[in-house]
This record gives structure tokens, C-alpha cells and sequence, in this order.
């Protein structure tokens, strides 16, 4: 379980200019910096107009690039992007944009109605002290439907009540075509006044079910939800989204509904999730949802595959307007059929004692009545890991409800309960599955590659994957101490706030499913701590060649 007692959301002291190095679109991490650099200096830079900014302001030029001079503040909107083909690019700075209370929204970067082909980039966006309701960092409303925005080398901070801290496509499809990547999302916002809808996502997508989104490579912390992508996938599957290489260590608001570390809902086809990491030690993983809506307007054909999901419950929920405390790894629910959910790792555990409302579901796949579209379901090479925590509910690595045609395939598990239920699946096909048997190890290394970077008032650790296959999980140390969290399924963790209680060091250690630790990982201290951004180091494909070269 975390720690419960927390600092404010981040201390506006505290906070220094950051150095955001320039590149092209892949992190220069992987690669030769001297190398990289020389090519990205050699390239003949693009002609534009250029607006130099050193506050606040409206920027309605269409085909300019803005780019920030200093570090500014705001009490209310910071900048509004009121034209199309606009750059906004930061420079490294820092924008505090609602300074003082504010009755109705404002953001750090607002993109108004009916624009396309914005670019928001290299800065740091906080919400100040007015802390008001539904002021995400950036806001793009409404639009076209080529969308083609992106954002990217960004550090976010929000703390309002509801308040996202990306927030793009509402109400409608503004963000078809568009990318948000590389970028540091931190949400440190209470339970809602009003959670109806679910709590304060990291990123919340839009698309209009016209495709072509892609969420990939951020750090998402402390948000209810981290990653809710609403009709990000066209109907005909032409033109696919795809959430990606994501790290995200969420927390649920008790009281309201949907915890998940990714949603895929509303009129999503063809959306691939993959390779993401999902840690939470009071949130759910995954969930595929055509929210009740019809067969054509349900979420299927998504394909959700080699992801690290281990979730707990740890808060116990006994009020608001969703008081559920069952804790689920992969969830495949309302006209969702045609999925896939293949070669995920989902461990689940539960340590909320609430009788009759404290279950453990591995994979719960099924709608609450009669479904016909929840056909052509498949879960295959999976593996699951349904643990016996606090909590005295069911446990089950796969739990069904409502549904057509489901098959579970070729799937290893390991339950502290039952391995399934019939439900009311019309035509269930569980075949070929197996308890997980993998050898024990006699000893483990100690993790390598142990990396510590400062984002905001928090440090980010990532560190590689033991070789060792009966290790899932790696303990984290902070000044000789473990932390009093459970067990992380990934390779990352984020210390909240631990930047305001001084230097620390850091080190991590193997565990095997048999309970064997390992030797901790070589310190890291925090007096070395990287710059945010170099937190994420996660591409793997290298820059083309270039072209058009010019000595300068």
C-alpha cells in the first residue's frame, strides 16, 4: 500500500527552469548523442515565420511557430491558439497558467474551435494555486476531421477538482490524425465533487471514430484514470490508434467509477494497445467498452497485447457515486466483440475487506445483461496471476458474464481462488490452458540499468528486466528502507512528492514467484537525478537517414 500522507500537489518554489534537449522525434537517449546531434545541426532548418513571446497571449497567425522567451504565469488561460498550422513551442520554459481561482475553466494552452495542425512542444505547463474545476494544461475543443495535431517533450502538472491533464478532441474529432508523446503527466487532484463520469484522467483522447491516434511513450502519474481514449478507432478499421510504450502509475478517486490505467471505449475499431506498463497500487488495468452503445457503435476488432498490468485495491470505497471495491485486470464489456488479448501479463490483488463486494478478476470478459455483440472474443498466451490479498471475495483468473462467443486459449495462470466460472456465455471455448509451471531459480541477479530521473516534485526510477523467468515483480528501496508498496509488476516506479523531503538513493531488487528476493540493484542517488524527460528511453527503431544535407 502507499504511503497516505502527502505534501501539496507540487510546490511552485521548487521548481526550476528544465533543460529539454533538442532532437528530432526519437529520444536521443538510444542513440549516439554525438552522433545524433551532428545530424540534427546539419539539417537545413525548415523556413517559417517565427513570433517571439514573452507572456501570455492569443496566437492567431496562421503557418507561425511561437516560441517562448522566458517563464510566465497567468491567472486565468495562459495562451490561446486561435488559428490553424500554428507551433507553439515553449523553449524549455515553464508556464503557470490559473494563478488565481477562476468559476469557469481555464487552461494552459487553450486550441479553440475548428482548427487542425497544431503543435504544442519543449515546456513545462502547471495549474497554479486557483486550482479550479476541469482546467486541463492543454484543451483543444472541437474541430475538423484532420485534426493532425501534436504534442510532445512536455512535463504537465494539474491539481483541480476533475481536471484532466491533456484533454483533446472534446466534443468531437479534433484529435484524428494526432500524436501525444514524450511527455510527463502528473495529476494530483482529490476525489470530485462530482464523479459521474469517472475521475481526472492523464491524457483523455478524442477522435470521433475517425482513427489515426496515437498516444506513445508518456509517463502518467497519480491520475484516476491514465489513458481514456473515446472513439479513437474508424468504424471501417481503415484508419487504426494506437496507445503504445506507455508507463503509467495511477490512483483511484474512491467513489468513482472506471480506475483503469487504459480505457478504450465508445466507437473504437481497429485500436492496438501494446507494449504499455500499468502499476497501480489502488486502480484497475485495462478496459475495452462500447459503453451499451449498438453493435456498429461498440468497441471492436481492438487488438490489446504484450502488456505488464499489475493492479491492486488498497482504499476501501464506502461512498460517493460509485462505492465498488472489486479489482479487475483486463475488463471486455458492452458491444465489444471481435477483440484480441493476447501475450499480457496481469496480476491482480485485492487488499479491500468489503464482503460480497471485494472480488479479484484476472481477465472479467461480459456485459451486465444479454449481449449479442460480444462475439469473437479471444484471450490467448496470456498470463495470469489472481492473488489472495486482504480481502475474503471470489477469486478468479478468468470471470465471465454476458456473452456470445468467447475463447480462452493457451493461457498459463496461477489462482489463490478458482480458475473460472460457466457465466452466460453462449458458446465458451476454454481450451489448452494450464496452471504457470517455470522453474524455480536457485538465485537472482540484481536488476541492472537502474536510472533515476526528477520530474516535478517526484523521482522516476526505470530499470531493466531480470533474465531470470520466474521474476515478476522487483522491490524498491529508498534510503536502505522498502518502500511500503506492494511489489511492482514493471519496471518503473514513481516516489511522489519525494523530492520535497530532500535527497534520497535508491536501489531495486528481484523477486521470484516463489517469494525469493534477490540482491538489491547499485544505488542511485537523487544529488545525480536526470532531467524529466530523459526518464523516457523506450525507442527502439533509428532515425532515417537524413536528406538534404547543408554545411552550416
Amino acid at each position: 500500500m502507499r504511503e497516505s500522507t502527502r505534501s501539496s500537489p507540487f510546490a511552485l518554489s521548487e521548481f526550476r527552469r528544465l533543460a529539454f534537449p533538442a532532437r528530432p522525434s526519437l529520444s536521443v537517449s538510444k542513440w549516439k548523442r554525438a552522433g545524433l546531434l551532428v545530424w540534427a545541426l546539419s539539417v537545413a532548418a525548415p523556413v517559417s515565420a517565427e513570433t517571439l513571446l514573452s507572456g501570455p497571449a492569443t496566437l492567431d497567425k496562421a503557418g507561425e511557430t511561437y516560441v517562448l522567451t522566458q517563464d510566465v504565469s497567468a491567472p486565468g488561460t495562459a495562451f490561446t491558439i486561435a488559428a490553424s498550422d500554428v507551433t507553439l513551442d515553449l523553449g524549455g520554459h515553464t508556464v503557470v497558467y490559473n494563478t488565481a481561482p477562476s468559476s469557469v475553466p481555464v487552461y494552459g494552452v487553450y486550441v479553440n474551435v475548428l482548427r487542425n495542425h497544431v503543435t504544442v512542444r519543449n515546456g513545462t505547463i502547471l495549474q497554479g494555486a486557483g486550482a479550479s474545476a476541469r482546467s486541463p494544461a492543454v484543451f483543444i475543443y472541437g474541430g475538423t476531421a484532420t485534426g493532425q495535431h501534436e504534442l510532445y517533450d512536455l512535463v504537465i502538472g494539474v491539481r483541480g477538482d476533475q481536471t484532466h491533464g491533456i484533454d483533446v478532441g472534446f466534443a468531437g474529432y479534433t484529435f484524428n490524425n494526432s500524436k501525444v508523446h514524450h511527455t510527463y503527466v502528473q495529476v494530483t487532484g482529490g476525489v470530485p465533487v462530482d464523479c459521474s463520469s469517472g475521475g481526472p484522467a492523464g491524457i483523455a483522447l478524442s477522435a470521433s471514430a475517425n482513427g489515426g491516434v496515437e498516444a506513445h511513450d508518456n509517463i502518467v502519474v497519480d491520475a484516476h484514470v491514465g489513458i481514456n481514449a473515446v472513439g479513437v478507432g474508424s468504424e471501417a478499421g481503415s484508419n487504426p490508434s494506437r496507445l503504445y510504450r506507455n508507463l503509467i502509475q495511477h490512483r483511484r478517486r474512491t467513489g468513482c467509477k472506471g480506475p483503469y490505467g487504459i480505457g478504450v471505449q465508445g466507437i473504437s475499431h481497429g485500436v492496438e494497445v501494446d507494449a504499455n506498463q500499468i502499476v497501480s497500487d489502488d486502480g484497475r488495468g485495462i478496459i475495452v467498452a462500447g459503453w451499451g452503445q449498438g453493435s456498429a457503435a461498440g468497441a471492436s476488432g481492438n487488438s490489446v497485447h504484450d502488456n505488464r498490468i499489475d493492479v491492486c485495491y488498497s482504499t476501501l470505497a464506502t461512498g460517493g457515486f460509485y462505492p465498488e471495491n472489486s479489482v479487475y485486470g483486463i475488463r471486455d464489456r458492452y458491444h465489444a466483440g471481435d477483440n484480441r488479448f493476447e501475450n499480457n501479463i496481469v496480476m491482480v490483488t485485492n487488499d479491500i475487506s468489503d464482503p460480497g463486494n471485494d472480488h479479484v478478476r484476472g481477465f472479467y470478459i461480459g456485459s451486465d445483461a444479454a449481449d449479442a455483440d460480444m462475439h469473437g472474443i479471444l484471450a490467448r498466451g496470456n498470463t495470469v496471476i489472481a492473488r489472495k490479498g486482504l480481502g475474503y471475495g471470489t477469486i478468479r483468473a478468468f470471470h465471465f458474464d454476458y456473452a456470445g462467443e468467447v475463447t480462452i486459449d493457451a493461457n498459463q495462470y496461477l489462482t489463490a481462488g478458482e480458475v473460472r466460472n460457466t457465466g452466460n456465455v453462449t458458446t465458451l471455448t476454454f481450451t489448452n490452458n494450464s496452471v504457470l509451471a517455470i522453474p524455480s531459480s536457485a538465485a537472482l541477479a540484481a536488476p541492472s540499468g537502474l536510472a533515476l530521473a526528477r520530474c516535478l516534485n517526484s523521482y522516476v526510477l526505470t530499470w531493466n528486466a531480470n533474465p531470470e523467468v520466474d521474476v515478476f515483480e522487483y522491490v524498491v528501496y529508498r534510503d536502505g528502507a522498502k518502500l511500503p508498496i506492494s511489489s511492482r509488476g514493471g519496471m518503473f516506479y514513481v516516489d511522489i512528492d519525494a523530492a520535497l523531503s530532500g535527497s534520497h538513493t535508491y536501489a531495486v531488487s528481484a523477486l521470484a514467484l516463489s517469494g525469493l528476493e534477490g540482491p538489491r540493484s547499485a544505488e542511485v542517488s537523487t544529488a545525480s537525478a536526470g532531467a524529466c524527460l530523459g526518464a523516457i528511453v523506450s525507442d527502439t527503431v533509428p532515425p532515417a537517414a537524413p536528406t538534404n544535407l547543408q554545411v552550416q
